[in-house]
């Protein structure tokens, strides 16, 4: 047998894997010429390790493109949400600004008391 021939088991333990993930891409193989060893265990050619190991690759890195995009729609919202909140916040030292110049009118207004008790 030759060294190129691999288990799915033995790739899954090599590629760090599941066996389940390795059947899976299996099915999309071409089904001629599945190759068993002595064992009557189903082999992978080099070709088919290929594809297998270029398919894995590329779902991983449309799970990564996937994940990174909710990142980065999830930090634009947490934006969104702290500038909401700062524009609150501002129109609320507004408002306080307004109540303390007023406030500071209604005292101005008012005799002085120690004037007033004299």
């Amino acid at each position: 047998m030759s060294e190129d021939l691999k288990t799915i088991k033995e790739l899954a333990d090599e590629w760090g894997i599941t066996k389940q993930t390795i059947q899976y891409h299996i099915k999309f193989l071409p089904t001629e010429n599945r190759q068993k060893n002595d064992s009557g265990i189903t082999v992978l050619t080099l070709e088919e390790q290929w594809i297998i190991k270029k398919r894995i690759k590329r779902k991983d890195k449309n799970k990564q493109t996937e994940n990174r995009q909710k990142n980065d729609k999830k930090q634009t919202e947490n934006r969104q949400e702290k500038l909401t909140v700062n524009s609150v916040l501002l129109e609320q030292v507004s408002d306080l600004k307004e109540q303390n110049n007023d406030l500071r009118k209604l005292l101005d207004q008012q005799p002085d008391r120690k004037q007033t008790e004299k």
